[in-house]
């Protein structure tokens, strides 16, 4: 290779043809119908709510060692009526947790107390866990080297999230890495204090996103 001066004549590089391997929409036959439960499901697979309701009794299990509390086991069922009040708490703002089941007042809200007791809500608060505790204790003892995974606790949902936003919906050709803030109380080496933003405490992620954005992630 020589290097070029002025005199020579520019070489304009091929232009490469968009050739989506699928047709660039979502992936679901219009055929079927879906409900919002299903929907959600597909994102967060009966396989894996069976591993995190595996790792929480784990979990649970190691906890009333040091704690003297009773615990019976979680299923598939009660773990999607737990995620179902996250959701239902991140649109129905109250001070605290125990206000979602407060009786003795004329703001009581009826609903959360249909789904699941105060007290059981607490117990899997305090022990849900999306990895094994043993394994979390294996990979902690990796800290420090290029084996230890900082996100070995969340992999597995995280994991899931991606392979089924690849899965269910085909981008068009143009895409951008955009940033993502995920709100967060916990004080963790991933969490950012954002002063700018209305939520000031966030974990900022970078996502591969369509252009105009439909809200849509391709890739966390």
């Amino acid at each position: 290779m020589s290097w070029k001066d002025q005199t020579d004549n520019d070489t304009v590089p091929q232009t490469l043809r968009f050739l989506p391997s699928r047709e660039p929409k979502p992936q679901l036959r219009s055929s079927d119908s879906h409900s919002p439960c299903s929907l959600f499901k597909m994102f967060s697979l009966d396989s894996v709510v069976s591993t995190l309701c595996h790792n929480t009794n784990a979990q649970a299990a190691k906890s009333i060692e040091r704690h003297k509390y009773k615990w019976r086991d979680i299923t598939v069922r009660e773990m999607y009526r737990y995620i179902g009040l996250l959701f239902y708490m991140a649109m129905v703002k109250l001070p605290s947790i125990i206000d979602y089941w407060r009786q003795s007042s004329i703001f009581t809200i009826p609903f959360p107390a249909t789904i699941l007791s105060r007290d059981r809500y607490r117990n899997i608060l305090w022990n849900v866990h999306m990895s094994h505790p043993d394994a979390d204790k294996e990979n902690d003892r990796k800290s420090g080297t290029s084996e230890h995974d900082r996100l070995f606790r969340v992999k597995l949902i995280m994991d899931t999230i991606r392979k089924t936003c690849k899965a269910i919906y085909h981008p068009r050709r143009h895409l951008a890495v955009d940033e993502r803030m995920v709100a967060c109380k916990a004080n963790t080496w991933r969490t950012q204090y954002m002063k700018a933003m209305p939520t000031k405490w966030v974990f900022k992620l970078f996502v591969v996103a369509p252009i105009p954005s439909n809200g849509y992630t391709i890739i966390i």
